[in-house]
Formats: structure tokens, C-alpha cells, sequence
């Protein structure tokens, strides 16, 4: 069974044209863009909470790895007699 095609074949179509944009100019920002204020009322910057969590993982890691270096040197020792005479 053979495939149909186009007869006579079609030339692929040209990109679109992209829609021009307009340009609007506020003159006052929406109530729902402005940034929380007030006293409770901090800005929210997730860039600055991912720094954070990367600089907590980070000091964690590190207390794992001497963790794990207390817990090798503990071993050697004991295993090695521990100071028992």
C-alpha cells in the first residue's frame, strides 16, 4: 500500500509575521501588582530563600562530613584496642 501525498507537491509555508506589540503607559499600578507593606508585611524575594536553603544545605553537609570523620576516627581507635591496656 503506498502513502498518499500531495499532488503537485506543496512548498512548506512561510513563518507568520509576528503581531506588532502596543505600548500602554500606566499612569497607576494595580492594587494586585504593588507589594505587600505594613509592618508584617515583608517583600517576597524567592531568590533570596533559594540562597538561603543552598547556605543551610550547605553548613549540613558540612556537619555530616565531620560527623562522619568523628565517627571514622572513633572507630579506628576502638577497633585498634581503644585504650585498653
Amino acid at each position: 500500500m503506498l502513502a498518499a501525498t500531495a499532488w503537485p507537491p506543496v512548498a512548506p509555508a512561510a513563518p507568520a509575521a509576528p503581531v506588532p506589540r502596543r505600548l500602554v503607559r500606566v499612569r497607576r499600578v494595580p492594587p494586585g501588582l504593588l507589594p505587600p507593606g505594613g509592618a508584617d508585611g515583608d517583600l517576597v524575594r524567592p531568590y533570596v530563600s533559594a540562597a538561603e536553603a543552598r547556605q543551610r544545605a550547605a553548613t549540613q553537609d558540612a556537619r555530616r562530613r565531620e560527623l562522619e570523620e568523628s565517627v571514622r576516627r572513633l572507630n579506628t581507635w576502638s577497633s585498634g584496642g581503644g585504650g585498653r591496656r
